[in-house]
């Protein structure tokens, strides 16, 4: 599944998800931990979402810098922080408006890697990753 994968990478990315998890988990409410403390969590897991958006953005958009032909993509890679900034001004669209812009960029990312831009190990990480981030990003909501 994480074929060819740098080992620090994957370890990094896996502990990545804790929060999603945790995010996802909560989102059933159990009466072990009070709701206010379940929806400060649950909040924060959702910001956590939008910031690691925008750090993939980042991703994207740095490795569209020095490939002059993929300067579209490089623009097109804003899209998502945009996305999460407004995704965060939306309760209780926030978990859907995330899902939709890591759906987008991996579409992103998977034209890259065709035109070979991307390390040739990218898309066995993200397409595993983001397929768990949406499972996760749905439950909470």
């Amino acid at each position: 599944m994480f074929k060819g994968v740098p080992k620090s990478v994957l370890t990094i990315s896996l502990l990545g998800l804790a929060p999603f998890f945790l995010g996802s988990v909560l989102s059933f409410r159990m009466n072990i931990i009070p709701h206010e403390q379940i929806d400060l969590l649950l909040k924060t897991s959702l910001q956590y979402a939008a910031f690691i958006l925008c750090f993939l953005s980042g991703c994207v958009f740095f490795s569209c810098a020095n490939e002059t032909e993929k300067i579209t993509y490089m623009w097109l890679s804003t899209i998502p922080v945009i996305l999460s900034l407004f995704a965060l001004n939306f309760p209780f669209l926030t978990g859907f408006i995330l899902a939709l812009g890591f759906l987008y960029l991996l579409e992103i990312e998977r034209k890259l890697f065709k035109a070979q831009i991307m390390p040739f190990w990218w898309i066995s990480l993200r397409m595993p990753m983001t397929i768990l981030v949406l499972i996760c990003l749905i439950i909470m909501g």
